[in-house]
């Protein structure tokens, strides 16, 4: 049999503590019954059944087990087992049956069979039904280890006993972990949880699941040990290999992990890059819209100089010398050109020194017809082979009406390049404004982050056991959720100690009727039944009396509670009338009565027994008032008086004291009244004694007042 203080971890560490343990950290199903199920079990399968187990555990598998196929099949079909170890002949369902029906269900975690049958044909059944492995008996139990690795690790992605994950290598058969060469010193249940993350890596793992894998049924699954080796295993490593995902508590294993950080920058980048690319392209298209309205404009301007410049003379001929401004007319292939011919005359055409001789040609009327100012614009090539855009126009000119027709042309080819030169300047210029805007926003972010950095670290810190809270200042965006935190965190640990401090008591004050009862017993003698009736009252009165201490001490301090004081006070009121018909009790509440800070339940038990208590001892008449608490408005006050004897001043001290009561003859236990003052204390609120206008007991309490819902 294993050590048990070594299995858990408590004093071996690194690979020597591995070899000793076994470090798998992965669940497995034993159903194995040794013999064929038609008969009982002889003692020697039960010893066998037993060394396997012993053997699967010793190797650091977490192992369950069922007496026959149906336990088994149910195991299987709720259970996510990592690998089964399964014999074929079982009671009630036999192995084989149990393996179709689970592969019929879905469920395809690794299967061995185990069993005596060796025949050829139950090894083929065995594996048409959906088993991976096949081993008969005799055999030797190191044998069924090897290939129950050998299942685990093909099934979860790995052919070698190294597991991989980014910079993290672990050997299972030399039970060694290193990270990035290095060798890392682990306890027990850190590599064995280590071993399983890395067998599910990517994949979110609850810590309900982790504890399934890595520990016994008895294991306290509501305890943060396995937060606690995270923690752990997260300084170790030394990298942000492992992410607890607060969904529920879970824990994966990633080589990459994102963060809010990085998808803040990268929405960030995202919006600059599609921002300055529409600035750009904004930029360029109005800068084109201008220039080509200019364009437009600047050729009309020269086409009516043109225009203005030319006569007909009386022979027929064009007279006249324009003064365009330009002297890219006067050059040759510039791309500016003039060029001016009466309609219908053999004279000569005259044009401008740039032209060259040659003539514009452009396309007939019917493809670019002119428009009502019989003008017309159109785009040909030029005599140097450059784009022009030609502006023409038909004008009446002559004294006898002859009609002469005007173009003007200008360098379309030219003007595109000056606009692609503009937008390739623009491109760059925002392209290093949009790198320059997108490492200042990394920045920003980055630095603005950092606070919320130191919060995750500390968070660690406090899961790992090192800090008991988030210490220091943060900025004002973050402090409220620090204050919170922190005081939920010294709440939890409040609850803790506080239910501890019951649990004692609880075992203190049941030492003494227990100490009675077993006095009695050892006597030897008949024991009393009125003396076991008593101890047993008296033990139950204790154990429902801290059991309620306990729960109030959980449910105070903590999440916060609101309970509607009118409807709850105006219900124990309707229901003590009832009760008490021959008393008149009467309810006082403001127009806006406030709220109770805290449970309903723990507002009826105060309230209800200091009714009960009025009832039992008034006359008459019973009155429950409710007040707002003079210069407090964050408690309000409830006083319950009635006409009865009431109690004298030195002895209502004692009257709230637990178990006391004044007047024998009344029923009851005396807890009443002290059941009250434990509950109002625990909200941190006041429970007082005095004289009643009406002659008997004035019960006055103050308790917190719930906070207005914004």
């Amino acid at each position: 049999m294993p050590n048990l203080a070594a299995r858990q971890g408590a004093t071996l560490v690194g690979a020597e503590a591995a070899q000793q343990n076994g470090q798998n950290g992965c669940r497995v199903v034993l159903l194995y019954q040794g013999q064929g199920g038609e008969r009982p079990r002889r003692e020697d399968d039960a010893d066998l059944n037993r060394q396997i187990k012993d053997s699967l555990e010793d190797a650091g598998y977490v192992v369950d087990s069922a007496a026959d196929g149906e336990e088994g099949h149910f195991l299987g079909d709720t259970e996510p087992y990592d690998c089964v170890v399964l014999d074929i002949g079982l009671p009630l369902m036999d192995g084989i049956s149990v393996l179709q029906r689970w592969r019929d269900d879905g469920r395809a975690m690794p299967v061995l069979i185990l069993t005596a049958r060796d025949r050829w044909n139950d090894k083929v059944a065995g594996i048409d039904a959906g088993a991976d492995d096949y081993v008969t008996k005799p055999f030797h139990i190191e044998e069924v280890l090897a290939r129950v690795r050998a299942l685990i690790r093909r099934a979860s992605g790995h052919a070698t006993s190294e597991l991989v994950c980014g910079p993290l290598v672990l050997d299972t058969k030399t039970s060694k972990a290193m990270v990035d060469g290095k060798m890392l010193k682990l306890t027990s249940h850190e590599f064995r949880l280590l071993s399983y993350l890395i067998h599910h890596k990517s994949a979110v793992v609850s810590r309900t699941e982790l504890t399934e894998h890595l520990y016994d049924q008895d294991f306290d699954r509501d305890s943060n040990t396995v937060e606690v080796f995270v923690g752990r295993l997260r300084r170790k490593l030394g990298c942000d290999l492992i992410e607890t995902v607060r969904r529920n508590a879970c824990s994966r294993l990633s080589a990459v992990k994102g963060s809010l950080r990085n998808r803040v920058i990268a929405l960030s980048t995202v919006w600059t890059v599609l921002a300055v690319a529409l600035l750009g392209w904004l930029l360029v298209t109005q800068y084109r819209l201008n220039a080509e309205r200019g364009f437009a404009d600047l050729q009309q301007a020269q086409l009516f100089s043109l225009i203005a410049a030319f006569r007909i003379a009386d022979d027929g001929t064009l007279t006249g010398t324009p003064n365009l401004g330009d002297r890219s007319f006067r050059e040759a292939a510039s791309g500016w050109y003039w060029q001016v011919a009466v309609v219908g005359s053999d004279a000569p055409a005259r044009q401008s020194v740039s032209l060259g001789g040659q003539f514009l040609t452009g396309p007939s009327l019917a493809e670019v017809p002119y428009d009502e100012q019989f003008t017309r614009t159109f785009e040909t090539e030029g005599p140097a082979g450059n784009r022009l855009r030609v502006l023409e126009a038909e004008v009446q000119i002559g004294p006898a009406g002859e009609i002469a027709f005007f173009q003007l042309a200008g360098n379309q080819s030219e003007f595109d390049a000056a606009i692609a030169a503009l937008g390739q300047n623009i491109a760059l210029l925002l392209t290093l404004f949009g790198a320059g805007l997108v490492a200042i926003n990394g920045a920003i972010i980055v630095f603005g982050m950092r606070p919320l950095n130191r919060v995750r670290e500390a968070l660690r810190a406090i899961h790992a056991g090192e800090e008991h809270a988030l210490a220091g200042r943060y900025p004002d965006e973050i402090q409220p959720m620090v204050d919170e935190m922190n005081m939920l965190i010294d709440n939890n640990r409040r609850v803790v100690e506080r239910a501890r401090t019951q649990v004692g008591n609880l075992a203190h004050s049941l030492k003494t009727p227990v100490s009675v009862l077993k006095n009695e017993a050892d006597r030897g003698e008949p024991v009393d039944p009125r003396l076991v009736a008593d101890q047993a009252d008296a033990m139950k009165a204790q154990v429902e009396h801290y059991l309620h201490r306990a729960r109030i001490a959980a449910q105070t301090g903590g999440t916060a509670f609101r309970t509607d004081i009118a409807e709850t006070l105006g219900r124990l009121v309707k229901v003590m009338r009832k009760l008490n018909p021959d008393k008149s009790i009467a309810l006082e509440l403001p127009a806006a009565p406030p709220a109770f800070a805290g449970e309903k339940e723990d507002f009826e038990e105060i309230c209800g027994n200091l009714l009960e208590n009025a009832c039992k001892w008034a006359d008459e008449r019973i009155r429950v008032g409710l007040t707002n608490t003079p210069g407090d408005d964050r408690s309000f006050t409830i006083s319950v008086d009635d006409d009865g004897p009431g109690i004298a001043a030195g002895q209502r001290t004692q009257a709230l004291r637990r178990g006391q009561r004044l007047d024998e003859t009344k029923p009851g236990t005396g807890l009443g009244l002290s059941i009250v003052v434990e509950t109002v204390e625990a909200y941190k609120g006041h429970v007082s004694l005095g004289e009643s206008e009406m002659g008997g007991l004035r019960v006055t309490l103050i308790l917190p007042r719930a906070r207005t819902a914004p």
